[in-house]
């Protein structure tokens, strides 16, 4: 067998799914910001982040951003996080990505502005099980389908069983079933 042919096989075992995009310390001055840049990203994809603060007191809040609201921000024009935590000295977030784009995780240090953050940010792309979309009902057509459909298998598998049933108890107790007229 080629080399190329087991690769083939295999690849799907062994290919990485999850990237850790970022894992490390940021250090985040008192009443400013800082932005990560975690890439161009493809959608569909999940970005999944955590963070501890180990220093400063007031807690971080952090951010995902794309690159043209992450400028609105900076600027401090209104803008629209895709997700975001409040405050807290340890949260995170898992949010689905549906357009692709440059995407920015924002640590936000200005809420009291005593103290500089150190800050363990971690960051993962999932590109293998990305967050379920938005539930959806089925057309009321296809739900009558469903149900009649449900309906009909359990009269068939009831009335099947039942004469094994009959037949069983019958030939057990000495009943014979009714002679046809």
């Amino acid at each position: 067998m080629r080399l190329e042919a087991v690769l083939a096989i295999f690849w799907p075992l062994v290919a990485a799914e999850r990237v850790v995009v970022f894992d490390n310390m940021v250090h985040v001055e008192r009443s400013l910001w800082r932005a990560i840049a975690i890439g161009p990203l493809q959608a569909p994809v999940t970005v999944e982040c955590s963070y501890t603060v180990f220093e400063g007191g007031s807690g971080i809040r952090a951010a995902l951003m794309s690159r043209g609201e992450a400028e609105r921000f900076r600027d401090r024009r209104s803008h629209r996080p895709a997700i975001s935590t409040p405050y807290q000295m340890k949260g995170g977030f898992r949010h689905r990505i549906d357009q692709a784009g440059d995407y920015l995780v924002v640590l936000d240090n200005r809420m009291e502005g005593r103290s500089a953050a150190a800050v363990r940010l971690r960051v993962v792309m999932n590109h293998e099980d990305p967050a379920p979309g938005p539930a959806r009902m089925l057309s009321s057509r296809r739900r009558l389908v469903v149900v009649v459909t449900s309906v009909l298998f359990f009269v068939v598998v009831s009335g099947w069983s039942g004469r094994r049933v009959w037949r069983a108890h019958s030939a057990r107790h000495g009943f014979r079933e009714p002679a046809g007229e």
